[in-house]
């Protein structure tokens, strides 16, 4: 059902390249970016992780338009947004969605300097070679059982 929901967003999505348009997505769009990743790394902050935690916390929970996509849906259908104001909102949700991974792409390397060089086995999973984010009270100590 999810993918017929987002499906039928775009009948209502009217994107019109007017001056007024780009700048409120623009506006709302790093408003958005800015206020989830200050307002997450401040509570992480406070919640006593490092800083370099919590800006990977912060830049993480960008992700969550799906909540925002539906909140937009209901004020559509009950007018109390128009058309041009809805296509914004959409489009700032989908663009934050889209660049959490790349956000994370780029500061977790840089964060996580130490490279696993051998097999860390996960259960049913091992991973050579990845960048991993260990939070510091989670010890990992290889397996001396086969």
């Amino acid at each position: 059902m999810a993918p017929i929901f987002f499906v039928s967003l775009a009948f209502h999505v009217k994107f019109l390249p007017t001056y007024t348009f780009i700048f409120f997505f623009i506006v709302i769009t790093l408003t958005a970016i800015l206020g989830k990743t200050i307002g997450y790394y401040v509570g992480a902050i406070v919640r006593g992780k490092s800083r370099d935690e919590a800006l990977i916390i912060g830049l993480g929970m960008n992700g969550g338009g799906a909540v925002e996509i539906i909140i937009v849906l209901i004020a559509l259908e009950y007018f109390l947004i128009n058309e041009e104001i809805f296509s914004a909102l959409i489009l700032m949700a989908f663009i934050t969605t889209f660049l959490t991974p790349l956000f994370l792409r780029m500061t977790i390397p840089r964060i996580c300097k130490e490279k696993v060089s051998e097999f860390v086995d996960y259960g049913e999973k091992a991973v050579e070679g990845s960048y991993l984010f260990i939070p510091p009270y989670i010890s990992i100590t290889p397996s001396t059982t086969n």
